[in-house]
């Protein structure tokens, strides 16, 4: 079904992931340009992303 591995131990903790304040980026090191299955946190989609910069640092999915 497309849903996060831990989401049953987070329930079983009490935690929640907020599908909307998260974001992943994929990365295939096999240098391969094709779509990934879609991570669900409670039924909706996380927003994938091709590169990101975080505190200065830009980080692409190939790691360039």
């Amino acid at each position: 079904d497309g849903e996060h591995p831990d989401m049953p131990g987070c329930q079983k903790k009490n935690l929640s992931l907020n599908a909307k304040k998260t974001k992943v980026l994929v990365m295939d090191f096999m240098r391969r340009d094709r779509a990934h299955t879609p991570i669900i946190i409670n039924g909706t989609p996380v927003e994938s992303f091709r590169h990101f910069r975080n505190l200065r640092v830009h980080i692409t999915k190939d790691l360039t």
